[in-house]
């Protein structure tokens, strides 16, 4: 017997959900036997739609993890604005003190150190230069 494509693409649509060949077979009125076959014959074509129904899953994932991020963060703002405005007069002395600690680690913890870095001939150049200087000094 032969089916049409319709069938065929219904088959792939619903391998592609995981659907068990028993499961196909029952709903499309198709043999299980027929339906392992078309699964070689077509395992690139349900290989490509899970593909697109993966990535459209994770764009999905990914948006939402965006837009999770951006409210976390647009409330962060909120609370800093709220305490910015709060008075701190009604905190007692080790409070603030413990405060002053926590702010002081945290800006610690981001401080960054300058370096300088010269080229290797001019480093050599002032090292030779300061041995001269100390030579006709000593």
């Amino acid at each position: 017997m032969s089916h049409d494509q319709d069938t065929k693409q219904k088959f792939i649509e619903l391998r592609t959900q995981g659907l068990s060949f028993q499961r196909i077979a029952d709903q499309l009125q198709v043999s299980k036997q027929t339906l392992i076959n078309w699964s070689r014959d077509l395992k690139m074509d349900i290989d490509n739609l899970r593909a697109i129904r993966l990535e459209a899953l994770q764009e999905q994932y990914y948006t939402l993890r965006e837009k999770r991020i951006e409210l976390l963060g647009q409330r962060l703002h909120s609370v800093l604005d709220e305490l910015a405005a709060r008075d701190l007069k009604n905190i007692s002395t080790q409070n603030l003190l413990n405060l002053l600690c926590k702010f002081t680690a945290a800006l610690k913890k981001d401080e960054t150190h300058l370096s300088f870095h010269q080229p290797a001939n001019l480093k050599n150049l002032l090292t030779e230069s300061l041995k001269t200087t100390t030579r006709w000094n000593g």
